[in-house]
């Protein structure tokens, strides 16, 4: 049996989307720990294309790449009357990583092919039969439920839903095995391919290796009028159900004291994100946007919050409430999807559209925060929904 793993990534995939480039990072650290080495290629038309690393690990080239580098930009109330910030930070440049080396045609010297993404494979690409395809969540389904809606015909959200379509038509056709970030995500793909005649088999692999990083630290008093300080990653987003956990938050000020930080870009109008912004300081909430923040700024986030506010519509993982717990901080999260089944305490989650539980599940953390920091909690919930998740060994086998 070969002992090596290529991994097709996307072209960009170490300047774009953040949570992909860490699923991509924990199969890496898996399959090097079950003896297996890693070669890395892209998709170009309908041929693969090995690549290096400018003759760098992928470690190091992770722990260089843009995602990494950039500067944090922090906005806060003082600053949402000058007009520099609204463009400052926008235009950032991405940098080139990598080196293209050669076609690959011997694919069958590969135990598996991983393909990283459905936006990945082209409709071109070649048919790879030691094929196993990464699934991050549902984009049709979620556009056919009306959970995701396009504006206008330009709407980028529409190449990208069709890049999902073609990826997965290619998993059902050609993959050995088809590997989801959650059950939740796995049930959904199992609607999709109700009517197709795949054999390929579906695996639940949570990409997270859980260890509680640090002990419970901060506030821990119950009843204790605050400051507390709340945590919302990626939150400036119309899918990570902004409007109603703006209005959530504020309707918590009435009765508790707190401040908010913010970690992750925008993907929604600036005007709408500074209009709100301008209601929590009206409020009286202190906040701090920390717009472009690279791992190790989101790590000190999560050390110093009391807790981590995610009231998300829809999400294939939610990795922010794996990582916000293995520092031992509790979740406020929406309770559909894979954030009711990730959150250890699912009693402090709510409906993702409804205000009034939402605000009543942060009122019910903080009351309550000494015992949601008791990392004994947090150990026994982590074993019992990891066990029911398959390894990457069992995926390959």
């Amino acid at each position: 049996m070969s002992n090596k793993i290529l991994f097709v990534v996307s072209k960009d995939f170490l300047n774009s989307h953040i949570g992909v480039r860490r699923v991509i990072k924990f199969y890496f650290q898996e399959i090097i720990k079950l003896g297996f080495q890693a070669d890395w290629a892209i998709a170009d038309d309908n041929k693969i294309i090995k690549i290096s690393f400018r003759g760098k690990t992928f470690e190091e080239i992770y722990a260089e790449s843009f995602c990494e580098e950039r500067e944090d930009v922090i906005i806060t109330a003082d600053k949402l009357h000058e007009k520099h910030v609204y463009t400052s930070w926008v235009h950032q440049e991405t940098k080139d990583f990598y080196d293209k080396k050669y076609v690959i045609d011997d694919l069958e010297t590969y135990y598996r092919v991983i393909l990283t993404a459905p936006w990945a494979v082209s409709e071109r690409f070649p048919i790879v039969q030691n094929s196993i395809g990464i699934v991050y969540d549902i984009i049709p389904n979620l556009i056919s439920l009306g959970k995701l809606k396009f504006v206008g015909a330009s709407d980028p959200l529409i190449k990208f839903a069709f890049l999902h379509k073609v990826g997965f038509e290619y998993y059902l056709n050609n993959c050995v095995a088809i590997s989801h970030i959650s059950r939740h995500t796995m049930a959904d793909f199992q609607m999709m391919r109700k009517y197709s005649k795949s054999s390929s088999r579906d695996y639940a692999v949570i990409p997270f290796s859980f260890s509680l990083v640090s002990r419970p630290t901060g506030n821990l008093k119950d009843n204790q009028e605050g400051p507390y300080e709340i945590l919302c990653v990626n939150f400036f987003d119309a899918r990570k159900n902004f409007l109603k956990g703006v209005e959530a938050l504020l309707n918590l000020k009435k009765s508790f004291s707190f401040s908010v930080s913010f970690v992750g870009g925008p993907r929604m109008e600036l005007s709408e994100i500074f209009y709100n912004l301008k209601r929590f300081s009206a409020a009286g909430i202190d906040f701090r946007w920390h717009v472009n923040s690279t791992d190790r700024v989101l790590e000190e986030q999560y050390k110093s919050a009391d807790v981590l506010f995610f009231p998300s519509i829809y999400e294939g993982l939610g990795l922010p409430i794996l990582e916000a717990q293995s520092f031992g901080k509790p979740c406020v999260t929406s309770s559909g999807g894979a954030c009711g089944e990730i959150n250890f305490f699912p009693e402090i989650s709510g409906d993702a559209d409804s205000i009034v539980e939402l605000t009543k599940a942060l009122e019910r953390c903080l009351i309550n925060l000494s015992k949601y920091k008791d990392s004994n909690f947090f150990e026994e919930r982590a074993k019992k929904i990891f066990s029911e998740y398959s390894s990457v060994s069992q995926l390959l086998s």
